[in-house]
């Protein structure tokens, strides 16, 4: 069987990817006022970077390592970097 990439659109794709981030954004602006979470940037970066890795479609290896990147550096901004530099 012969895989086929698939082709990027990037208009398309770039309106699509973008209202889903306003959609997401909808929900978690929210957050902080219904529960304890005081820092919502770090969501917010967290997001847009997803959905960066997402829309580029890079190959699922470097997708997966970069993700998991974004992940363990939001938890140490969430969870070290607030003790040293209070926002």
């Amino acid at each position: 069987m012969k895989w086929k990439k698939k082709s990027l659109h990037y208009s398309r794709d770039g309106l699509l990817y973008g209202l889903s981030f306003f959609l997401l954004l909808e929900w978690l602006l929210p957050l902080p006022m219904m529960t304890d979470t005081g820092y919502i940037s770090g969501f917010l970066v967290a997001t847009v970077l997803f959905f960066l890795v997402s829309f580029l479609q890079i190959p699922l290896l470097i997708s997966f390592l970069t993700r998991v990147v974004i992940i363990l550096g939001g938890l140490y901004f969430l969870f070290q970097a607030w003790r040293r530099f209070p926002i």
